[in-house]
Parts: C-alpha cells; sequence; structure tokens
C-alpha cells in the first residue's frame, strides 16, 4: 500500500499536472485558455515576524511552567494578570535578539493606537501560540481581529474605514476562503447552481475550474484583462465590463493580475455599474496583493454592502506554507438582505439548518453562517484557523502597522507584469475583442 500510495498521481506527482497547467516552467501555450500560470508569490519572506513568533513562544512557555511549576514536563496555561508587564521585562533582557523590537512595538501600538487592553492581547497571543486549545470565538481571536482589522484599513482603505465595520473570519488561506464563501453563497440560496457568474481573464487555472466545478456548474463569463501587447492589466475591458450590466450575472469574482485590484478607471465602471444597473451583485474581491502593490484601493471600499474581501498574506510576507487568509464582510451587506428576502419555505429551512449552534437562527448574520458552514454546522465548534497560525497572522499584520518592513514593503511593491502563455477560451472572445 506504501508503494502504491508513493506513486499516486494527485499528492506524489505534480510535475505532470503543473505542465499542463502552465505552472512549473511550461512552453507557451500549454496552459488551459484563459488561465495565468503565475500568482505573483515572492521568493522572499518577512522574517522579523517569524522571529516574533518563535521569541513570543518562548515568553509562552515560560509563562506556562511557572503557572505549574514546571510539574512532570506539564505547564499550564498563562496567568493575564500583569502578562503584559511580565512580557516587557522579558524583553528588556533581549533587546538584541531578533524579533524583540517588533514584539515591544507591537504591544505599544496595540494598547495606544488600537486602544486594545495590554494584558488581554498579550495574553490571547500567549495562549495563541502555544495552541493548547481551540480559537474562541472559532470565526477569530478578538484581539488578533482588530489588529488584522487595523492592517486592512491602512493598506485596502487609504486609513479611511468603512462607515460601518467590516467582521473578519480567519481562513487556512485565500483558497480556503473561497471554497467556504461559495459553498455558504449557494446553501443561503444566494447563488445557484448554474447562475451566471463573471470572472477575471487570464486567471489561475485552479480558479477557473473551480467556478466550474459540478456543484457549482455557474455558467462562467471572462472580463479581459489582457493588454495589447500580451501583458496583463489591472484594467478590465469595457466590453467585458458592460456584461455587468446584466442583472443575470450574479456575481463577479474579481481576480486581477498577481491578486491586485482593478485601477480606478475600472473600479469607477464597476461602481457606476452596480449602482445604475445591478445592485444586487455580488462582488468577490481578491485583494491579496492589494498590500504590496501601494495606492490600490480595494472594492472593498468602493462598495462595501456588495463586496465581500478575500485576502491572502502570502505575498506581502512570502509565507504561502502557514495558510492565512481572512474573508472581510460588512456588517451593511446584500446578502444578509437577500437571505432576509427568501421565500419563508427556504428560511425555515434554514433556521432549522443553523438551530444547533443559535437560539435564534433566522438572526445570524451571514459571516456566522460561513463559519459554520465551513464545519457542516455540526461540528461548528471545532471551526476557525488554529491559535498559532493566527498569532503568526497577527504579527505579520503587526509589522505592516509599524512599518518596520520597509525593505519588505519595497520589495514586493510592484505588481509583476509576466507574459500571457494563453488568451481567453471561446466562450470569452467578445470580452478580449
Amino acid at each position: 500500500m506504501g508503494a502504491q500510495g508513493a506513486s499516486c498521481p494527485v499528492f506524489g506527482e505534480r510535475s505532470a499536472l503543473d505542465r499542463r497547467t502552465g505552472r512549473g516552467g511550461a512552453e507557451p501555450g500549454a496552459a488551459e485558455e484563459g488561465t495565468m500560470s503565475e500568482d505573483g508569490t515572492p521568493d522572499g519572506l518577512a522574517t522579523e515576524p517569524r522571529a516574533a513568533f518563535l521569541l513570543l513562544g518562548r515568553f509562552a512557555l515560560d509563562e506556562s511552567r511557572h503557572a505549574w511549576g514546571e510539574r512532570d514536563g506539564l505547564g499550564g496555561r498563562p496567568r493575564k494578570d500583569g502578562i503584559a508587564a511580565r512580557l516587557t521585562g522579558f524583553l528588556d533582557a533581549r533587546r538584541a535578539e531578533p524579533g524583540a523590537n517588533l514584539l515591544s512595538g507591537s504591544l505599544d501600538h496595540a494598547a495606544s493606537e488600537l486602544g486594545l487592553d495590554a494584558d488581554g492581547f498579550v495574553h490571547e497571543l500567549a495562549n495563541a501560540v502555544l495552541g493548547e486549545d481551540r480559537p474562541e470565538p472559532p470565526r477569530m481571536l478578538v484581539h488578533v481581529e482588530a489588529v488584522v482589522r487595523a492592517h486592512l484599513v491602512r493598506t485596502m482603505f487609504g486609513g479611511r474605514p468603512p462607515e460601518r465595520p467590516f467582521d473578519l473570519f480567519a481562513t487556512e488561506g485565500a483558497t480556503a476562503a473561497l471554497c467556504y464563501l461559495f459553498d455558504s453563497l449557494q446553501v443561503a440560496g444566494v447563488l445557484r447552481r448554474g447562475d451566471r457568474v463573471a470572472t477575471t481573464v487570464p486567471v489561475s487555472a485552479p480558479y477557473l475550474e473551480f467556478l466550474r466545478l459540478d456543484r457549482y456548474a455557474f455558467d462562467v463569463v471572462g472580463i479581459s484583462a489582457v493588454r495589447r501587447d500580451g501583458l496583463p492589466s489591472r484594467r478590465l475591458d469595457e466590453a467585458g465590463l458592460a456584461r455587468l450590466d446584466d442583472p443575470d450575472v450574479k456575481a463577479l469574482h474579481l481576480a486581477g493580475p498577481a491578486s491586485a485590484p482593478p485601477d480606478p478607471e475600472t473600479l469607477d465602471r464597476i461602481v457606476r455599474t452596480v449602482r445604475a444597473a445591478n445592485p444586487g451583485l455580488i462582488i468577490v474581491s481578491d485583494d491579496a496583493s492589494g498590500t504590496v502593490a501601494g495606492g490600490l484601493p480595494s472594492l472593498m471600499s468602493a462598495l462595501p454592502r456588495n463586496t465581500v474581501g478575500v485576502h491572502s498574506f502570502s505575498k506581502r510576507f512570502g509565507c504561502s506554507g502557514w495558510r492565512l487568509g481572512v474573508l472581510c464582510v460588512n456588517r451593511d451587506n446584500i446578502i444578509d438582505e437577500r437571505i432576509a428576502a427568501l421565500p419563508d419555505g427556504r428560511r425555515r429551512a434554514l433556521d432549522r439548518r443553523y438551530a444547533s449552534i443559535s437560539p435564534e437562527p433566522e438572526r445570524l448574520r451571514f459571516i456566522d453562517r460561513l463559519v459554520a458552514d465551513s464545519r457542516d454546522v455540526a461540528l461548528a465548534r471545532d471551526a476557525g484557523l488554529s491559535t498559532p497560525q493566527q498569532a503568526q497572522m497577527a504579527l505579520f499584520a503587526l509589522q505592516s502597522l509599524l512599518d518596520t518592513g520597509a525593505i519588505n514593503k519595497r520589495q514586493y511593491k510592484d505588481v509583476p507584469e509576466k507574459p500571457l502563455h494563453a488568451v481567453t477560451d471561446e466562450g470569452d472572445e467578445e470580452a478580449s475583442a
């Protein structure tokens, strides 16, 4: 059985699949039409937040040992009272160690700029890095959410938060976020099998394959993001954008070159379309590169009610292996409105689905349904991103907020313009005309 498992083509031999989808040095033209072979993930990685994570782990272990007096190699949960002062003392004795300055600055920033309780903030991170328990609340740790929200406001909203706040759901990278999102939209009846969904092309092959899965069977419409010289562009084709005027287009998956937000002209065109012609359009905005490309506003800022943000930390911090992503949903959104307007029978069915996790399931917000659906509702108590992952996510976000990674930001600032290996497929020829 071991030998058979070793030769399994799905897990053991990725090179053939990579060649077919245009990854791993495929010849021009080898990728599926309408796909893009490169994801723009940088080769470098941010070292300071990783050093801070390891140093925080040492502090948390000391706290755990002291809590139980290190009985037979076992520790307890760190004590909350005075833990911020103990961390400060720990760092004062280790000023020259990598990560110490970031941890010290993070504590100051969390308390003075974000208004977080210092002991609560440090206690949450210390417990998180130890990974002793499941995340609580499952959607996202409270202080981690506040930190990541501030990071996104600064990088994706130009430092100006929306009138209504947005909530976050920490996920195992952006791909998990997309899976959870489209599953929940379908469960709620907001999107249905066979609905027309627009996507920017070229797009990485797995994303196109995802939208065409039999469980969704979406009628996929392409909107070209290609310049005349064949390079990817953040400006979408006008003929393709005109398709969004049709209310039969239920959703737009916006994943531009290297997941950068659209240029201002395209953004303005989409805003006008939603306000004048298609107010029910759900926009899924993949903004992974928005935090590194500089000066690129997200549709989360321009159309907060219609847009669900999908954000990954991989491109900014070189952390694909950590699997760190978030879903961003504004508290005032059209999805909750659509669910509330469903026929009585459909709403009663949804109430039965979520009755085990809430005494008032009809009042559940969409983002809370997302969390429950991610574990098929019945196992919702075990939903959420692991606490060590959330601790590392917070430290990445804090490096951004403190701007201690200026070199890192400059290194990854320019969204790469790479030659495309394919054009749009037959169904998308109008979009590229």
